[in-house]
């Protein structure tokens, strides 16, 4: 196997996977550089091209020195000095410096193999990205195949371009960019390009092209992640563009827990590093948002908390769900949460009845400072009402996505969800109209969005998933619903609890998995909604229940209700979607129920009922 890095010339050692008969010839080099001082091109010839390299590099080559550093831009490697040389002469001669400035305008146009540039506002995120082109040679002749390969590497990288501009394009072109397989019309290549989603910002996207010569299997694969802003912004700058690192097989979490006294974590957002928890608790003087700093994970650091006013001088008595945004243009940052004011009926409680309020459902808290958030807005849900337990009208979950905040609730008399306009004033959110909303008479426990649709996870035994299309949002319909049935294909009384979505594919954590044949967690096809494509029983506790999801390039980060197995990962990359195995080898137990959970770049932060209300689990070389 050799190792060929285009754009990114760190120029290893060229290495043999077992199996493979290493290349004996010694071979000749012709190259090209440029010069960083004067921009300006150098060809030459050698036998030792990291050596000579090197040498351009120290000012030790008379005909360069003081033109330093330089940058190799191109070279071509061949099995005689003679041929080597020769060529160095075509390459500075007329013809051949044409022929070098269209070889050279064609690589050269290929940016961001090398680095993923995300600039927004006054942050600019690299993301430093290795584009690794694996050739497999069945032992031919590089002379006699050279053309070939160069031709399929040329190929793979013209693929992994168009694929590369419509990242740059609408999210809905970003959207399209999928999984395909193709043979090259009158040609001998076969291509497969697979995708797999970071986030809905991100992708990690690799071409794989297949040949055969002179009866010799051959193969090049090229593979890079591919970003869009657009998408970025469209999540309020709350998208990870980093994919898993290979060290959370053995998830950590080694920092102290964080106790606030006498409440129950809830739920929580993390908006680059810093974490944003929402608590609950009987208490109304008590405060209700907690911000902390995790830049160093291991020592997370408490900035500032808040009470939430409700209104006629009482406080909100909990935030059950929240979203945290970055608008970037006004250089703000928001909190949106989902709240009740009363005692939380919990649907795995019984709790008394007629306690929650029918109104102040949607808070809007500045947490531009750290230190000092304060509230802003205080929003009831037009058309809700009802009492407990039958009819809870407090907030339950919510969403941000595009410029607009979407509120679900427990069943209501009235619609349970509801959409508001938030993107020029975040601080006076405008609901969008009796029309803005739609009763689904069910308890809307999770809801995820992505383009033009709504995904909510419900308390029905019937409809645990229900798909709405709100590219109207004056004209809501729902597209579809899912049936979360037993391994028997009967019909099952659980309810959805939480979703994360990943390309097409729908992920479902439900609750009160109480025999073998309940399912804790479902695969499902958007496209086709009938059935799933595979579920998985966690075999926790009965009862315990999934209280968070988070899918990211083939993992899916799993938080459950159950102290004995409260956080695992699962590799859902198989393209047998029935296949669902275990990915994590280190068992984690906080022996405290987690809420909720939220994925950023690598880390995973999870909130949870009281005696740890956060913990933070990080990548580990090995199981501690």
């Amino acid at each position: 196997m050799i190792f060929i890095k285009p754009k990114t010339y760190n120029l290893k050692p060229i290495t043999c996977q077992e199996g493979f008969t290493p290349l004996e010839t010694t071979m000749f080099y012709t190259y090209v550089l440029r010069s960083k001082k004067d921009d300006k091109f150098y060809t030459g010839a050698t036998e030792d091209l990291r050596e000579r390299f090197d040498l351009h590099n120290n000012g030790k080559i008379l005909s360069t020195k003081g033109r330093g550093p330089f940058k190799l831009i191109y070279y071509e490697a061949r099995s005689s000095s003679k041929d080597a040389f020769v060529r160095e002469k075509y390459l500075k001669s007329g013809p051949g410096k044409r022929y070098l400035k269209n070889r050279l305008k064609r690589s050269l146009s290929l940016t961001g193999f090398s680095t993923l540039e995300v600039m927004i506002a006054m942050v600019i995120l690299i993301l430093a990205v290795t584009t690794v082109i694996l050739v497999l040679f069945g032992g031919q002749s590089v002379t006699t195949d050279a053309q070939t390969n160069q031709e399929a590497i040329y190929m793979a990288q013209k693929d992994l371009e168009v694929a590369r501009a419509k990242s740059r394009g609408t999210v809905a072109e970003f959207n399209s960019i999928v999984s395909t397989t193709a043979t090259v019309s009158g040609d001998i290549y076969t291509k497969q390009l697979l995708v797999s989603n970071i986030s809905d910002c991100a992708k990690r996207v690799t071409n794989n092209l297949n040949w055969m010569l002179e009866q010799r299997s051959q193969s090049i694969s090229i593979s890079s992640v591919l970003s869009s802003i657009k998408a970025f912004l469209a999540s309020g700058s709350n998208c990870s563009v980093l994919p898993p690192p290979p060290d959370l097989k053995n998830p950590s979490s080694s920092h102290d827990p964080i106790i606030i006294s006498t409440v129950s974590g809830q739920s929580i957002a993390v908006l680059n590093k810093i974490i944003y928890l929402g608590v609950h608790d009987s208490n109304e003087n008590l405060d209700d948002l907690f911000i902390y700093d995790a830049n160093d994970p291991s020592d997370p650091q408490a900035l500032g908390s808040v009470a939430i006013d409700w209104g006629a001088n009482k406080k909100l008595n909990g935030i059950i769900d929240l979203v945290a945004v970055d608008y970037q243009s006004l250089g703000k940052k928001y909190v949106f949460a989902a709240g009740v004011h009363g005692r939380f009926y919990d649907q795995d409680d019984s709790g008394p009845a007629g306690e929650e309020q029918a109104s102040g459902q949607l808070q809007v808290i500045d947490v531009t400072s750290g230190s000092f958030p304060f509230q802003v807005a205080s929003v009831s849900l037009p058309g809700v009402s009802g009492t407990c337990n039958a009819t809870c009208p407090g907030g339950r979950s919510i969403a941000y996505y595009d410029g607009k905040i979407y509120v679900g609730t427990h069943r209501v008399a009235g619609p349970e969800f509801h959409i508001f306009d938030v993107a020029t004033d975040p601080t006076n959110p405008i609901h969008l109209g009796n029309t803005g909303s739609i009763q689904v008479d069910h308890n809307i426990n999770d809801i995820k969005v992505k383009g033009a649709k709504a995904y909510l996870a419900t308390s029905s035994n019937t409809e645990e998933v229900i798909v709405l299309d709100v590219s109207v949002p004056g004209a809501i319909t729902i597209a579809g619903t899912f049936d979360a049935k037993k391994a028997d294909s009967t019909a099952s009384a659980k309810d959805g609890r939480s979703l994360s979505i990943s390309g097409s594919r729908i992920y479902l954590g439900v609750g009160r998995a109480v025999s073998a044949l309940e399912r804790d967690f479902y695969v499902v096809d958007e496209n086709n909604l009938t059935t799933a494509l595979g579920s998985k029983n966690f075999n926790m506790n009965q009862g315990a229940g999934i209280s968070g999801i988070h899918v990211t390039d083939g993992l899916a980060f799993v938080s459950t209700r159950a102290p004995n197995k409260p956080f695992s990962i699962w590799d859902v990359s198989n393209s047998d979607p029935s296949i669902i195995v275990q990915w994590d080898t280190c068992p984690i137990n906080f022996s405290v129920d987690p809420q909720n959970m939220v994925y950023e770049n690598g880390v995973i932060y999870t909130v949870n009922n009281q005696q740890s209300e956060l913990r933070i689990i990080v990548p580990s070389p090995v199981c501690i």
